[in-house]
């Protein structure tokens, strides 16, 4: 929270932290890195357009950064590195959490067996698991009859980065 505190207090930012509103997302953006605007909405308690509208100042005032990742925007400290905000992004999105954590747990697990033990559908493994792949986070090694996946070097930093939410499995 001292954190918060001390971003609150910088020199010529202290306009755009005294807004009640402002000073709650700003606290929500450094309690969960990565949270999402909606979430935000929710957690905050305002109406969508306000807290977008707040969002805005704090980007433009360079007290938070996002990363789009298609369906949502996830909010940073500002002082987050951009390449660690993007793959925090990409890896607190939908089954991606449950899916990155298995492959690191397990490595060389075919896809059915990653499907089977966590009740997901081939489909969504797929959309999960590409982006991955793409990011350099995992390897994908096909076969004749399955594909094997295996986590490089920076997956297990990644995963520990993402915040205690992300295991929370959402039906």
């Amino acid at each position: 929270m001292s954190d918060v505190v001390d971003v609150l207090a910088a020199p010529g930012r202290s306009g755009l932290a005294d807004q009640p509103m402002r000073a709650r997302l700003l606290e929500l953006i450094h309690a969960q890195p990565g949270i999402h605007a909606s979430k935000l909405a929710r957690e905050s308690g305002g109406p969508w357009g306000t807290v977008q509208y707040h969002l805005s100042l704090l980007g433009r005032g360079e007290l938070v950064q996002s990363v789009d990742t298609g369906r949502e925007r996830c909010f940073f400290p500002a002082d987050t590195e951009p390449r660690r905000a993007r793959l925090l992004a990409l890896l607190n999105q939908g089954r991606r959490p449950e899916i990155a954590r298995f492959i690191q747990e397990k490595p060389g697990s075919r896809q059915v067996d990653i499907c089977e033990a966590l009740d997901v559908s081939r489909k969504t493994f797929r959309s999960s698991v590409v982006p991955l792949v793409e990011e350099g986070l995992i390897n994908e090694r096909r076969g004749l009859q399955s594909n094997r996946y295996f986590p490089e070097a920076g997956l297990a930093d990644a995963i520990g980065g993402l915040p205690p939410h992300a295991d929370v499995r959402l039906l």
